[in-house]
């Protein structure tokens, strides 16, 4: 992870995050003890995506696969 990532995640559980008892990271805004799905990352992800008009072409991937993609090729790079 990069320290630009994780110091934003960092700020983010320390400052913003509502207190609870769950061991996750992101949590829903009005059930402060419930956590997010999946669903609920791709459907931001692609608001973002579409806001910024990022891999606007129709046979694009998109959304979450993207940052799957680039863990994985980061990855390997790192272990070569």
């Amino acid at each position: 992870m990069e320290a630009m990532i994780g110091n934003a995640l960092y700020s983010y559980i320390i400052n913003e995050r509502p207190k609870s008892e769950q061991p996750f990271v992101f949590l829903k805004n009005k059930q402060k003890d419930s956590v997010i799905g999946k669903s609920a990352v791709s459907i931001a992800v692609n608001k973002i995506m579409n806001a910024a008009n990022i891999r606007m072409n129709h046979n694009d991937r998109r959304g979450t696969h993207i940052f799957r993609h680039k863990l994985a090729s980061s990855m390997l790079k790192e272990s070569i």
